[in-house]
């Protein structure tokens, strides 16, 4: 009797420590897979993205899904955006694939802007014992841009101190002045898209109105430099005068008579340049050919793409590219098959060559 007794109980601790082991298991990670989905990018700080949720078991049993969740690193650990399905389960067979239903991600408005970590959490059973999982992704990550409201609002404050520096410099120069009033009128226009919250439009009438402004101050600057040429032009002509005067007066008094050599005219030296080709490779390079088709030499000062200013490399290393001669202007620029790109080099004399052109 004693014996059936002692043989009843190992028999139930058994059964016990079989119960148990089966309540507690884990899918390794190389047993399933996740892919997530974005309805919409970018992503931005304040949005209310839609995501899908596609897994794929690489297990050889049958898994049943009741948790499905995301974890943002602005998130405590413990806490998922995601879908409660244990009153009525997702089945997966052996090496099965499935794509839950959309999920609603708020992408808070206090973040920064940025790459962001996010993990992929799955819980269920598996097999025919109904183990019970808890499943985890690697980490990966999201890139969220700033909000709409935040690029207009830094952009409109640019903008704004750009046109009173403008203002202030009292242009001269009948094209700045006209450059200067197209940007206020974009700068209008912003206004009143963002008041109807169309700040996408404000937003691109934003970088217009910089554009306009960037012109002008080269428009002025160039006035400045032929004003200060002119003038040293006209001190030298008086120069010439009086010493012209002096040599005349001199030959009369000597009774000289000298022939005088007709002047040279020759033509003004002139700065050109053209932008022949521009060429997209790599995913983020870009290489610019730059000819000098003028009669002077220049150096080119700034690159710039989309209003963008870029560090840029020549090949061959030039300081000054001569009349005649063409050079490669290379840079790194992530750019986007099919987008139109503004190209724009400024000269060392603050001459703007632009050229438009679409990456390929």
């Amino acid at each position: 009797m004693r014996a059936l007794r002692l043989m009843f109980t190992v028999i139930s601790i058994s059964i016990i420590c079989i119960l148990c082991c089966s309540l507690v298991s884990a899918l390794n990670l190389n047993e399933a897979s996740v892919m997530l989905f974005w309805e919409s990018q970018p992503v931005k700080v304040g949005d209310r993205a839609t995501v899908w949720i596609a897994f794929g078991s690489e297990c050889d049993e049958q898994l049943e899904i009741h948790y499905v969740g995301l974890n943002f690193d602005w998130m405590p650990p413990d806490s998922f955006y995601g879908l409660d399905l244990s009153d009525d389960p997702v089945t997966i067979p052996s090496y099965g694939t499935y794509t839950f239903d959309k999920m609603i991600v708020q992408i808070p408005l206090d973040i920064s802007a940025g790459a962001h970590r996010y993990f992929i959490g799955i819980e269920g059973t598996q097999g025919a014992l109904a183990s019970s999982f808890s499943w985890s992704s690697s980490i990966s990550t999201v890139q969220i841009s700033a909000s709409d409201e935040k690029v207009y609002s830094d952009l409109l404050s640019q903008v704004v101190s750009k046109i009173n520096e403008a203002d202030s410099a009292n242009y001269e120069s009948a094209e700045a002045q006209s450059l200067l009033q197209q940007a206020k009128d974009e700068r209008t226009v912003a206004q009143t898209s963002a008041l109807e919250w169309r700040l996408q439009e404000a937003i691109s009438s934003l970088e217009n109105a910089s554009s306009f402004l960037d012109q002008a101050e080269a428009a002025e600057q160039l006035h400045a430099e032929q004003k200060a040429q002119l003038q040293q032009l006209l001190l030298y002509i008086a120069v010439i005068v009086i010493a012209v005067v002096v040599v005349a007066v001199i030959a009369v008094i000597w009774r000289k008579r000298r022939k005088m050599k007709p002047k040279v005219k020759r033509p003004p030296l002139k700065e050109e340049l053209t932008i022949s080709g521009v060429t997209f490779s790599g995913g983020d390079t870009v290489d610019v050919v730059v000819d000098n088709s003028g009669t002077k030499d220049f150096a080119i000062a700034e690159v710039w793409i989309n209003n963008e200013k870029q560090v840029f490399t020549t090949t061959p290393p030039m300081e000054r590219i001569p009349p005649n001669e063409s050079v490669h202007v290379s840079l790194t620029y992530a750019y986007s098959k099919g987008t139109s790109y503004n190209v724009k080099i400024v000269s060392d004399r603050k001459k703007i060559y632009l050229v438009s052109t679409t990456a390929l």
